[in-house]
């Protein structure tokens, strides 16, 4: 495991304490990015991009409050 596989584990552990359910889809989704890649016949360095960036890809959730992201109604500019 690398520094930057370090640091995404405990994004992800970060993500996991504060929205479980998000963190199961990022997860979900780096899986499916990793398959896609591969069918694509992506290099590895390639498959392991896309498969970070599925991982990260809401990674923003970690820092904004619950009341925005969970807000019953439509949110103003």
């Amino acid at each position: 495991m690398d520094e930057i596989d370090v640091a995404l584990d405990r994004l992800m552990t970060r993500l996991s304490n504060f929205d479980a359910p998000t963190a199961d889809h990022s997860r979900a989704v780096a899986m499916w990015c990793a398959r896609i890649a591969k069918k694509l016949s992506l290099t590895a360095a390639e498959i392991s991009f896309v498969t970070r960036a599925g991982l990260i890809h809401d990674i923003g959730k970690v820092t904004t409050p619950p009341s925005i992201l969970n807000a019953p109604h439509r949110l103003s500019d």
